[in-house]
């Protein structure tokens, strides 16, 4: 970095306008994807009118899209799209196959992620013909992996795995070996999802070696904790904990936050399963800070649901779990997402979200039973008028009270209100 900002001192002083842009749009390179996102951000805005005033089409192209990475990142979605249909139709122009097919694939991710699966399949297929034109078989192997992925998440397991098991023969043509260990993986998850957990298992067994043996070090904590929900699955939870305690180390140490963040969860609902509720409530709590601060939104009401879902059945904080839904609902809102990490959506948390607060309203006038209420306004009266004697005392019982009171959640409202009076 400071080698960049050295070269960019120099590059405005000989007036040097296309370098300049260059450095500058390097420089966003190493702030993006951590969290200084708005300062790469402000970079990319800085060199692109610079491309522009150089008539360089093709660099425009480049940074309107690195534009539209960082707000799909940060949880923009709408944003990023209008940047990415701005830069498509320059790649066409300039004839920038390369750029155009990337494009398309960033214009595909933004509709899978905020529910357009026929949309996102479209845009993948003009893609991967382009990558065929162009004879790029890894750029092939990278689509083929994210149409599965789609069809994946639709359900289509079948038609997932049929892609990906394309991908898979391509990266090993190709020799790609981190590109063969992301397909296994993949391949894992779907027979995971299947309920195959042995077949599930070998084909994590060999994503692992993979990882290890091209020195992934943030691939094998992701292949460690797909495989802890994979021993979950198969009633072996200290198992699973072993291997998420393998993960966690590693993502920390590599500085994977979004790895980190995963992990966590995965521990939080593992502790939650074995009945270590407190446990499970701090982990929770951890993997959603980490997931704000990237930050990965998806994952942060993924975090938040579970939270709220833990509070609710388990630790009886009703009101807490009403506030951790509607922050959920807050972040569905302000970044246009359809679905959270796990695949949970806006009605979901809807229904979660009405049913909490249903049985939250008829539980508030059993707080205090009326008997109780009738007989402290009569001891308030009598020590307002002929037992004035014990008015300190009372006063101090009701202070404790009040202070009770403010310490049960909102469900308490009613009875917060009666002591201050």
């Amino acid at each position: 970095l400071q080698r960049y900002e050295e070269a960019l001192s120099i590059t405005r002083e000989t007036g040097n306008r296309a370098d300049e842009a260059a450095i500058l749009n390097n420089i966003a390179l190493v702030y993006r994807g951590t969290e200084w996102s708005q300062k790469a951000l402000e970079l990319y805005k800085e060199a692109l009118p610079i491309r522009r005033e150089m008539g360089d089409r093709a660099g425009e192209a480049t940074t309107l899209s690195n534009m539209g990475a960082v707000y799909y990142a940060t949880g923009q979605p709408e944003k990023a799209l209008e940047l990415y249909k701005e830069a498509l139709p320059i790649s066409r122009e300039v004839g920038d196959r390369a750029g155009e097919a990337a494009t398309l694939t960033n214009i595909a991710l933004v509709y899978h992620a905020t529910g357009w699966p026929q949309e996102t399949l479209k845009l993948y297929r003009e893609a991967l013909l382009i990558k065929h034109e162009v004879d790029d078989r890894a750029g092939e192997a990278t689509i083929l992996n994210n149409i599965a992925g789609v069809y994946d998440t639709m359900g289509q397991h079948p038609e997932a795995l049929k892609f990906y098991k394309e991908a898979l023969l391509i990266t090993h043509e190709v020799g790609d070996r981190s590109g063969e260990a992301i397909t296994l993986n993949n391949i894992a998850g779907v027979y995971d999802t299947l309920g195959q957990h042995p077949e599930a298992l070998k084909f994590y067994e060999k994503a692992l070696s993979i990882k290890r043996e091209v020195g992934d070090r943030s691939g094998e904590a992701t292949t460690l904790s797909n495989m802890a929900l994979v021993y979950r699955s198969l009633e072996q939870p200290q198992k699973a904990l072993q291997l998420y305690k393998e993960a966690l180390p590693i993502t920390r140490k590599v500085g994977n936050l979004s790895g980190e963040a995963a992990t966590l969860h995965g521990l939080a609902c593992l502790y939650q399963s074995l009945q270590c509720y407190s446990e499970a409530s701090t982990t929770f709590e951890q993997a959603i800070v980490l997931s704000h601060q990237i930050p990965n939104p998806a994952s942060e009401i993924t975090g938040l649901i579970g939270l709220a879902l833990l509070l609710y059945h388990y630790l009886n904080r009703a009101a807490d779990a009403i506030v951790y839904l509607q922050q959920a609902l807050q972040v569905f809102s302000t970044t246009g997402l359809s679905h959270s990490a796990a695949g949970e959506t806006v009605e979901q948390v809807q229904q979660w979200l009405a049913m909490m607060c249903d049985e939250n309203t008829s539980d508030t006038p059993t707080t205090l039973p009326y008997e109780t209420l009738q007989l402290i306004v009569t001891t308030t009266i009598a020590a307002m008028t002929v037992s004035s004697l014990h008015r300190p005392e009372w006063h101090e019982q009701i202070t404790n009270a009040l202070q009770k009171a403010q310490q049960q959640g909102v469900d308490w409202q009613p009875e917060r209100e009666f002591f201050t009076a």
